[in-house]
């Protein structure tokens, strides 16, 4: 099977291509980023810059057949708190399906995780395009490896820990 052959800004995924995705910040330029970045994936992202203004375009795109697979919603809206936001979307039957991510500044990720109940559903701010990749993939294209049960290996003894004797290096990479 052959693959289409992407242009080099092209990040796309069929099984993430055409995702719907909602992005909700107060921070024009936040707003234009992720936009850009979406749209490297061949998602479908929509702007939106308050709470209320997010929820019309949930409940609109829904009544018309096409809703949203997921919204972005940064931690410190201006018109609303971003719990509020999350809890209105959660609540409302006709919007439960929507899966939400909280961006927040790094060292805030605490209240995202206090607003979503786990560590999985918030990125940080400012969204990095591979941090954006693994969110996309994790949420909507999760690997077939991860769903098969593969039986746990014997438990083995750890190794023991080099002592001043033994020679070692350390080499520590960060991107």
């Amino acid at each position: 099977e052959t693959q289409p052959v992407l242009e080099q800004n092209d990040l796309a995924d069929p099984r993430i291509a055409d995702k719907q995705i909602l992005v909700v910040d107060d921070n024009e330029a936040a707003r234009r980023q992720l936009l850009a970045l979406l749209q490297r994936f061949r998602c479908r992202p929509v702007l939106a810059q308050g709470a209320d203004e997010a929820l019309g375009l949930l409940r609109t795109a829904k009544a018309r057949g096409t809703p949203f697979d997921a919204a972005l919603i940064d931690l410190d809206l201006s018109d609303t708190s971003s719990t509020e936001l999350a809890a209105a979307i959660r609540g409302d039957a006709s919007l439960s399906h929507t899966r939400i991510a909280i961006m927040t500044p790094l060292d805030r990720t605490d209240s995202a995780e206090m607003i979503l109940g786990d560590g999985s559903n918030w990125l940080a701010k400012p969204i990095r395009q591979t941090a954006l990749a693994d969110w996309l993939h994790t949420t909507f294209a999760p690997s077939s490896n991860s769903a098969k049960t593969k039986p746990s290996p014997a438990p083995q003894e750890e190794p023991p820990l080099p002592g001043p004797k033994d020679d070692f290096r350390i080499l520590l990479a960060e991107d």
